[in-house]
């Protein structure tokens, strides 16, 4: 089956299976070298960016048209910056959450831990207030973020598309900044 009979089958019937291996065999080594690079040439985070690729391609691709070669590379190309982007954020949110506790233990600071501890209580009371602001679903999206879901994980918990939730988290980054700025 060739990459275009594979795409137009999708499009009739995006379930089918034999049309995804077609694509998943073709399209594999280019997701792979955009992960690669994007990822700073770690092979073994570029392979879980294409597979997270592929994942959110079943989920979430648009098969109501058919697609051209060029224009469904192009959109892999894009889904694929995507997950290296969202991987590359939970590295660092995940590096930034222990640093505190490394700084704690070292005893780094003027005020001590229990200074520490009051700001943070002092910042989780302004940051509840700023949530009743909210609407349920944006309360929802934003504990999810701030829990460090990726977006597609919030998606499925959301009963949402990542496109939307995408758009939703930066909607809510906006008004962050436009309360935090007066």
């Amino acid at each position: 089956m060739t990459i275009d009979e594979a795409l137009r089958c999708l499009a009739e019937d995006r379930r089918n299976e034999r049309a995804w291996l077609a694509v998943y065999r073709y399209y594999w080594p280019y997701a792979v070298a955009i992960a690669y690079r994007r990822l700073h040439h770690q092979r073994e985070q570029a392979s879980e960016a294409a597979q997270e690729t592929f994942v959110r391609l079943l989920r979430y691709a648009a098969f109501d048209r058919p697609w051209t070669e060029e224009g469904f590379k192009r959109y892999l190309a894009a889904i694929c910056a995507h997950v290296c982007t969202d991987m590359e954020t939970e590295g660092a949110r995940r590096a930034s959450r222990e640093r505190p506790l490394e700084t704690a233990t070292a005893g780094e600071g003027t005020g001590g831990v229990a200074e520490s501890d009051e700001a943070h209580f002092v910042a989780e009371d302004e940051y509840r207030a700023i949530l009743e602001g909210f609407g349920e679903q944006d309360r929802g999206i934003l504990e999810l973020v701030v829990n460090g879901h990726s977006f597609a994980e919030i998606a499925d918990a959301m009963g949402m598309t990542y496109a939307a939730v995408a758009m939703r988290v930066s909607r809510l980054r906006e008004r962050f900044r436009r309360l935090r700025d007066g």
